[in-house]
């Protein structure tokens, strides 16, 4: 199914953070989460505010219907190049092709920002997550028990 034609990727601002945790909150996205407890309202909005804002290097962009925020990635630093990524899409949203269009955008506008490596890390339950990654390009570098790490990179595809 075709995005509506006003959806679009944009980077995150401040203003999105409640938005963004809704959507972490749901029910679907925490079992699929690595951390699975529920966050409170304040404690997201601080972590937001540092992680996005006040840290150098971390980067989010929100997928917008509207005025409506239906999804985030969040492009996290964990050593030089290297960035994790994580997506989340409202769970009233799945199954329309929201997370592959969100996650093909956010990625090409983070590699307009320089060359870099995206890493995935994805819990062996969620096949969903792991077919729209391979969609988007990543591909299986290692499995554990638990999970699937995935690249991306430029030079990998």
């Amino acid at each position: 199914m075709s995005l509506e034609v006003d959806a679009r990727v944009r980077p995150a601002v401040l203003g999105d953070a409640e938005s963004i945790w809704t959507i972490r909150n749901q029910p679907q996205t925490r079992a699929n989460s690595f951390s699975e407890e529920t966050i409170e309202l304040k404690d997201h909005v601080a972590w937001f505010s540092k992680k996005y804002f006040a840290e150098a290097d971390n980067h989010c962009f929100v997928l917008v219907q509207g005025s409506k925020v239906i999804g985030y990635t969040r492009f996290d630093k964990k050593d030089e190049n290297i960035y994790e990524v994580s997506i989340a899409i409202d769970a009233a949203e799945h199954g329309r092709g929201r997370g592959s269009f969100l996650l093909k955008e956010s990625v090409q506008s983070f590699f307009s920002a320089g060359s870099r490596k995206i890493i995935a890390k994805i819990k062996r339950t969620n096949i969903a997550s792991l077919k729209l990654f391979e969609k988007c390009g990543f591909k299986i570098n290692r499995e554990s028990e638990a999970m699937f790490e995935m690249d991306f990179s430029p030079y990998l595809n």
